[in-house]
């Protein structure tokens, strides 16, 4: 059975999905203050150290200073993974 992601790593993978490419404050903006800046910055970190999230400099009119953060390939396949479990122990316990 798939690992499920939860917290704060299934908040922000979602968000990379909705939004295709953000930076951190965008997705600490969007989450509504639901994740934490520095909280963030941390998962992000963690994401991309497990393949889970791309991330690229910032280019043309963007911030230099940013990071962008997208859904690797792999991280679209373990959060699918992860809701897929989600929606069939749902069922199973309704």
């Amino acid at each position: 059975m798939p690992k499920i992601e939860t917290g704060r790593r299934l908040e922000i993978l979602l968000q990379l999905r909705r939004h295709r490419e953000s930076y951190g404050l965008e997705i600490v903006r969007r989450s509504g203050g639901m994740i934490p800046v520095g909280t963030a910055y941390v998962v992000l970190g963690r994401l991309e150290e497990d393949g889970l999230v791309d991330s690229r400099p910032a280019t043309g009119n963007e911030n230099p200073r940013l990071k962008i953060y997208s859904l690797s390939d792999r991280g679209g396949r373990v959060l699918a993974g992860s809701l897929a479990a989600v929606e069939a122990f749902a069922e199973a316990v309704a």
